[in-house]
């Protein structure tokens, strides 16, 4: 099963894109000694993606006309995500982070109005909960390629217990983890 993971990158702009007022609408408060940035959300590698909006390919035209660089340092330190809602919600709040400090910033998302639709507390648990449930099929599997024969067996035995008993116990997340396992494991 292929899990998509979204992430949130930021492009510094040129400051000519200050001469567009869809752009600079978006920024009334923008302290001109401040950068220009564009925020992105996306499954691909923040350079991919920025390689595609210079190349035209489903591109901001504030990037593709005035796309200087990446600016990691004010993303990096943000997880990827299974759920594109949740990473867009991200998006959103590191663009009103920056706007708020002063920049000029503009992402696809924008809603001049605020009242465009973030994610509720479920949606973010719900998006924490499946995270830890794709780590810890990955560290299972890891787990059982150290096992010797025996303690591999122990664990097979203890997975089919778990499956045949799963509903009962109301633990439909940890079934998703055993019943997606390599089938060397159940």
């Amino acid at each position: 099963m292929t899990i998509f993971t979204y992430g949130v990158y930021v492009i510094l702009l040129d400051k000519k894109v200050l001469k567009s007022p869809s752009f600079t609408k978006r920024s009334p408060d923008y302290d001109p000694n401040l950068d220009c940035y564009y925020v992105g959300m996306s499954s691909k590698s923040p350079e991919e993606r920025f390689q595609q909006h210079l190349a035209g390919r489903k591109s901001c035209r504030h990037v593709k006309n005035h796309g200087i660089r990446l600016v990691p340092e004010l993303y990096e330190y943000i997880p990827r995500f299974t759920s594109s809602k949740v990473a867009k919600a991200r998006e959103k709040e590191l663009a009103v982070e920056l706007r708020e400090g002063g920049h000029a910033v503009y992402w696809n998302g924008d809603d001049p109005s605020g009242e465009d639709e973030m994610p509720t507390k479920d949606e973010e648990i719900y998006e924490s909960m499946n995270m830890a449930s794709s780590k810890a099929k990955v560290d299972l599997i890891e787990l059982f390629d150290n096992l010797n024969d025996q303690e591999a067996e122990g664990v097979k035995k203890f997975v089919r217990w778990f499956s045949d008993n799963i509903k009962d116990a109301g633990y439909t997340r940890l079934g998703k983890i055993i019943k997606d396992l390599p089938g060397k494991i159940r």
